[in-house]
C-alpha cells in the first residue's frame, strides 16, 4: 500500500515539474522581444477625421531616401494595432515626426483615405508564440500617385516595447528662417516658405532648403495659373501662383 502511495507521490511529482517547464517555457517564449525594421503607418480619413496605424516591416531602408523605398516590392507582412496601452510607444514623438501625404478627392462623394502618414522605424514588440507566423488575413490597398501600393497585415495583440527612428528626427518648422534669395526672383520659393510655416505642416525638409525644378504655365479649375514644381517632397510639391500678381493661389503636396 505505501509503494502504492509512493508511485503516486513520485508521479505527481513529475507531472507538477513538466506543468512548471511547460508554464516557464510559454512564459520565455511570450517574453522574447522580436525586433523589425519598417514603417508606422497612420491613414487619416475623411469627413470622419478617425485614424488606424499599422507598423509594416520593410526588406531594405535607404536612410538617405527612405521615402522611395515605401513602395510595394520592398514591403514585408504587416500588423494593425492601437496605439494606447504599450509599455513604450511614443505617440507624440511619432506623429510630431512623420511625414504627411495628402491624397486625392475621388470623383465619388464618400469617406476615403485623406492622409497616409509615415515614419521609418526600429521596433521591439513582444506577441504571444500563437499569434507568430500567422499568414495576412487582410490586405491594405492604396492607390498613391498613379501607383497601387498595398501589404498584407494582421490585426494583432503586440505589446510595443521600445521603437527606435530609422533618420534624423526632423526639425521644428519654426527653425526655418524665410529669406528672399537672389536667385527667386519672384519671391515663389519664399512665399511657399511663409505658407508651410503659417500652417504649421510637418515635413522631412524645411521649407526654407526648398529649390525649384520646374516653372511652366498650367490651369487650375479652369483659371491661368502659373505651376512652380519644388524638389520636395516625393515626386515634388507643386506651388500655384497668380501670373500677374504672382499671388500664391495654391499648394499641393507631391504623390510619392
Amino acid at each position: 500500500m505505501k509503494n502504492k502511495w509512493l508511485c503516486l507521490f513520485i508521479l505527481f511529482l513529475v507531472f507538477l515539474n513538466g506543468c512548471k517547464k511547460k508554464e516557464q517555457n510559454n512564459k520565455s517564449n511570450y517574453d522574447e522581444i522580436i525586433v523589425q525594421e519598417g514603417f508606422i503607418v497612420k491613414t487619416v480619413e475623411s469627413l470622419t477625421g478617425s485614424n488606424n496605424w499599422y507598423f509594416v516591416s520593410a526588406k531594405d531602408i535607404n536612410k538617405s531616401d527612405w521615402l522611395g523605398d515605401f513602395k510595394t516590392n520592398n514591403l514585408g507582412n504587416g500588423f494593425w494595432f492601437h496605439p494606447i496601452g504599450h509599455d513604450n510607444f511614443p505617440v507624440s514623438f511619432i506623429e510630431k515626426h512623420m511625414d504627411t501625404l495628402s491624397l486625392p478627392k475621388p470623383s465619388v462623394e464618400k469617406v476615403y483615405t485623406a492622409q497616409l502618414v509615415l515614419f521609418p522605424v526600429r521596433i521591439e514588440y513582444k506577441l504571444k508564440p500563437r499569434f507568430r507566423d500567422k499568414q495576412p488575413r487582410s490586405e491594405f490597398v492604396q492607390n498613391v500617385g498613379g501607383r497601387e501600393l498595398r501589404f498584407g497585415f494582421n490585426s494583432l495583440p503586440v505589446n510595443i516595447q521600445k521603437m527606435t527612428p530609422l533618420v534624423e528626427p526632423k526639425r521644428e518648422i519654426t527653425e526655418c528662417k524665410c529669406e528672399l534669395k537672389e536667385d527667386d526672383v519672384n519671391g515663389y520659393l519664399y512665399k511657399v516658405c511663409i505658407y508651410l510655416k503659417e500652417q504649421e505642416s510637418k515635413y522631412s525638409d524645411v521649407p526654407c532648403t526648398y529649390g525649384v525644378r520646374n516653372i511652366v504655365a498650367d490651369t487650375l479649375d479652369g483659371r491661368n495659373v502659373i505651376r512652380v514644381d519644388l524638389n520636395c517632397c516625393y515626386l515634388g510639391d507643386r506651388a500655384y501662383f497668380d501670373p500677374a500678381t504672382k499671388e500664391l493661389i495654391d499648394f499641393s503636396y507631391g504623390a510619392m
